[in-house]
């Protein structure tokens, strides 16, 4: 009788420390969603900017008919090395807009998968993230199965696939050129190509024939 309470204690202490071990992968995954959703907020407001802008611009006044005579513009001349200098800084002025607009997108994605909402009933993902140890189809097809129960829309599958991934994948999926992503099966391509190697290797018969 002791031994068999001795183990239901066991047996109990085993489920909490899973319980604990999942709320906590849920409260991570959950800090991840609401960042995405921070950026897909803040995407939606720049991209409705210039409308907005557009809204309220100050008319112009009606045209008149009445003619006005400026003075003559004094002509300028500029010498080629004034010129090359203007240029340079002009360039520098375009490559650091570029480069700001980059930093400041920081995703692969097509602005068409961007400003798809997530599902209001998303809760996490309760899979394990992708460590590069085991096979990667095998890992898509766990992740499709879960999202199937939400969504089939495939722009929410790309917003939500870097969140079944860890430091090493997720490093990689942030580095992937921006608007490089356009829906899903461009995403998938590009990872399991990146992770073939850890697809299991299949020993067949003929390889064993000519072992002997």
């Amino acid at each position: 009788m002791e031994e068999l309470r001795q183990k239901g204690i066991a047996d109990q202490l085993r489920h909490e420390e899973d319980r604990c071990r999942q709320e906590e992968d849920w409260r991570w995954q959950a800090e991840d969603v609401s960042l995405l959703r921070v950026q897909n907020k803040k995407l939606l407001q720049r991209l409705k900017g210039p409308e907005q802008e557009e809204h309220f611009r100050t008319p112009l006044p009606p045209h008149t008919h009445q003619s006005i005579t400026l003075p003559p513009t004094p002509q300028t001349y500029q010498t080629p090395q004034t010129l090359q200098t203007h240029q340079t800084h002009q360039s520098s002025k375009n490559d650091v807009a570029l480069n700001d607009e980059e930093d400041q997108k920081g995703h692969p994605f097509k602005n068409e998968i961007i400003v798809v909402p997530l599902p209001d009933k998303w809760r996490g993902l309760t899979i394990k993230l992708y460590d590069v140890s085991t096979d990667p189809d095998e890992h898509l097809n766990i992740f499709k199965t879960q999202m199937t129960l939400y969504t089939t829309n495939k722009a929410v599958w790309c917003k939500l696939f870097p969140t079944s991934l860890q430091e090493g994948p997720l490093g990689w999926f942030t580095g992937l050129p921006s608007n490089s992503v356009k829906n899903f099966k461009v995403l998938t391509t590009k990872f399991t190509t990146q992770y073939a190697t850890s697809r299991p290797h299949h020993t067949s018969s003929m390889f064993l024939l000519n072992l002997k």
